[in-house]
């Protein structure tokens, strides 16, 4: 039913300013000034797949608890959006 209202980018615009990144940081924007201190813009490619790799589970997976799993996960999403 939403989509019928909504286009998908909108809903995922939508998604990324609620969605959880880490322990109390809600937003893509929030995170990026949290974990990198700039705008979400201003973030590189890498930096946006530490962001896709954090969800769904963002208080285990997200760039400040930067474990060898969270690496292998950000590695495989920035190699995926590589592509």
């Amino acid at each position: 039913q939403m989509e019928r209202r909504l286009s998908k980018d909108r809903i995922l615009e939508l998604y990324l300013n609620i969605a959880q990144f880490g322990p109390g940081i809600f937003g893509v924007q929030a995170a990026s000034y949290y974990y990198w201190g700039r705008p979400v813009w201003r973030i590189n490619r890498r930096q946006a797949a530490e962001l896709a790799a954090s969800l769904p589970s963002p208080t285990i997976n997200n760039p400040g608890r930067y474990t060898p799993a969270f690496a292998a996960r950000a590695e495989s999403v920035y190699r995926r959006m590589s592509e």
